[in-house]
């Protein structure tokens, strides 16, 4: 095994499908795809994902013809530990993310490299996993996309008591309930409605995720903070 020295080399092109994520405000992460753009949005909003390193380290294997070859996962996850001695620790996680049309067309190759992965994963007590879009589309997935456009938006601290002590009140509500009962102009509701989105995304609120997002949504006060994302 070789440490990578993050391979990746992403420049601006006027409708790449790569860049720069921001994760969690404390480190950029290069991405590839807009897959591998989900997938990271996936795991910030993950609670329980302690760490992502991109590129990891690179793998010997070899190639079609027999020849040395290598391989590169595209990330390595660690996960935080459990709140409870009793359960045990989620094992470091290698991923690959590519595209169900991609692992078809170099399915060989790809196989032979996998393989190098799995027997290195195995000796270092890490898990490899394979993530194309079946894997990662979702319902959930597009509701955690929408809410991280409002990781950064910068709340009034009035509003937001408005809104929980409201919720803390009543218990639950749809967020056209609670627009229609606190607010009285358009403008007032918009501006509450982007405080509900940054809520949400922050965990402050919650709702089922696994429903689209809209103004029938039930929301509620997420007062154990609870929730953990998708499970990956």
């Amino acid at each position: 095994m070789k440490i990578s020295h993050k391979n990746r080399k992403i420049g601006y092109t006027y409708g790449s499908t790569s860049g720069k994520f921001m994760f969690r405000n404390k480190k950029i992460i290069l991405f590839e795809s807009l897959l591998e753009k989900s997938f990271l949005q996936v795991l910030e909003f993950n609670d329980m994902v302690l760490d992502v390193i991109e590129q990891p380290f690179t793998i010997d294997t070899i190639t079609i013809k027999g020849n040395k070859g290598s391989y590169t996962p595209d990330f390595l996850i660690y996960f935080k530990e459990p709140e409870f001695k009793t359960i045990n620790p989620i094992k470091p996680m290698v991923v690959e993310v590519k595209p169900s049309r991609k692992l078809i067309e170099n399915r060989i190759e790809l196989k032979i490299k996998f393989k190098s992965a799995i027997k290195f994963c195995n000796e270092q007590e890490f898990r490899f996993k394979i993530f194309n879009e079946n894997r990662i589309k979702s319902t959930e997935v597009d509701n955690i996309i929408f809410l991280n456009r409002y990781k950064d938006y910068i709340p009034n601290e009035n509003e937001v008591e408005i809104i929980k002590n409201h919720l803390l009140s009543i218990g639950h509500t749809t967020i056209e309930y609670l627009l229609t009962h606190l607010y009285v102009t358009d403008y007032q509701r918009g501006n509450a409605l982007s405080h509900i989105w940054y809520l949400m995304y922050s965990k402050i609120l919650t709702t089922d995720l696994k429903i689209p997002l809209n103004n029938k949504t039930v929301i509620w006060l997420n007062i154990e903070e609870d929730n953990l994302g998708v499970e990956i």
